[in-house]
Order: C-alpha cells, then structure tokens, then sequence
C-alpha cells in the first residue's frame, strides 16, 4: 500500500479517494484444457480463483458445469468450469463476474487448437491496479496506475457508459488517447501514457455539462488486456479485466 500512496502523492491527488486499492485481480484463471470431441464439437475444461459470488456466461455455446472444487483462501474459491461449443466458431469468449469485487474477466479462446491442449500459464495475473477519485467543484477525475506487470502488458484502456436522456452508451477509449470524434467527447478530458513505463491513466468528467444535458455517467470501467504472443501451447492469448468503480 506504501508504494501506492506514494505514487498518488508524486502525481499531486491529495484530495483523492481510492475506489480500488492496489492488488491482483480477485478472478484469475488456474487451468484451461481445451478438446476436440464428435460432431466437429470442443469441450473445454478450466480452473479459476474467484469471490465466492463469481457467476460465468457464455453465449456461444453451452455451460455444461460451473461448479465450486474447493476453498482456497479467505473469500476465495476455486470453481471448475466445462464449456461446450461449435469447434469451428472464431473466438469463443465467456465472462467470469464478480458483484462483491467490483471486477469481471473476459477471456477469449483461441480458434480451432490441437487435441488436448494444456494452458498453465497466463500473462497479466502479476499485475496490481490501484483507481482512486478526485473531485472538484464541476468535474470528477479517475485516475488508474498498473504496477509489477510483466513484459507481455501492451494495451490498457477505459471504458464507460452514459445514459442520455434514456439512451445507453457505450464509449470505449485506448490507451494511445486517441480523440474521439462523437459529439459525447465534450463531457469528458483524458491524460494517459504507456503502462509499461507505470505512468497512470487519467479521465475528468464534466458535470456540469453533463447535467446541462441530461446525461448521466451510470458505470464506469477500467479494462486491463494483457496480451502476449501465443504459442501453440496455449489457448488464450486476450484477456481483459474490468474493474467496475461506479
């Protein structure tokens, strides 16, 4: 927590407030084996750490088991999931959620894979993310910072939905701070830079302009995609964590 408090001080958010102290992700996956079975059908089987209130969809095919195997640490559990679906669909993914932690994984396989394939290893379960919240008269301010990642992190961004007057949106924003160019970017201001150096991520909202307009910031999250290369061996080369703070 040191670390993290200085890191705050050193970018000048005294008045800031944590939303998510500095850790690991709470969902992270053990185990993955995928295999090919009859009628051109894959079975994939997989291990995680997760909150105890972890939930799992998959829209792609069939959640044949989610089940818990044992109780691993205080608040944590390790599930067993079994997934069954088209061999040749591009990309299957499935998401693992939990409310209790704020926090949500999504893990996307690999297309067709050799017969039993093993995965045991997975980039970006090292990394700890810390997002803390800073007022001011008219505007609020998230800021996010990465640390003790390994060398596969290459890609971080944001995400956040707004209800204006009725209407969701979804407004996705990377890492390279691209501008957007949709008439909602004038509710909002980011300052970000590369993770691999640990610089932190910043995103202020206007609420003044907002509330002018009836719009309204209704979830707010920070997504975490480590991605490395993939070799034969594995079966997931994208994985994205959000961490809900809304």
């Amino acid at each position: 927590m040191g670390k993290y408090v200085d890191k705050i001080k050193f970018y000048n958010l005294q008045d800031s407030k944590a939303v998510r102290v500095l850790e690991k992700p709470n969902i992270k996956p053990l185990y993955l084996n995928v295999s090919e079975s009859r009628e051109e059908m894959t079975t994939m089987y997989g291990r995680f750490r997760c909150p105890l209130d972890t939930t799992v969809a998959f829209g792609e095919g069939t959640i044949v088991k989610f089940d818990k195997v044992s109780n691993s640490e205080e608040n944590s559990t390790v599930f067993e999931l079994v997934l069954y679906y088209d061999t040749w669909r591009y990309q299957p993914k499935f998401l693992l959620q939990s409310k209790s932690a704020s926090e949500a994984l999504f893990i996307y396989l690999k297309g067709r894979v050799e017969h039993s394939t093993v995965q045991t290893e997975f980039s970006g379960t090292n990394c700890s993310v810390a997002i803390n919240r800073s007022s001011k008269k008219q505007s609020t301010t998230y800021t996010s910072v990465v640390q003790n990642c390994d060398q596969n992190l290459n890609f971080s961004n944001f995400r956040f939905w707004l209800d204006k007057s009725g209407r969701v949106l979804s407004i996705p924003y990377d890492n390279h701070c691209k501008e957007s160019n949709t008439e909602e970017a004038k509710y909002f201001e980011s300052v970000c830079s590369s993770y691999v150096s640990n610089d932190p991520l910043n995103v202020t909202f206007y609420e003044d302009k907002m509330a002018a307009e009836n719009v309204k910031l209704i979830h707010f999250a920070y997504k975490f995609q480590p991605a490395g290369p993939c070799t034969d061996s594995c079966l997931t080369d994208i994985k994205q964590w959000f961490f809900s703070i809304i």
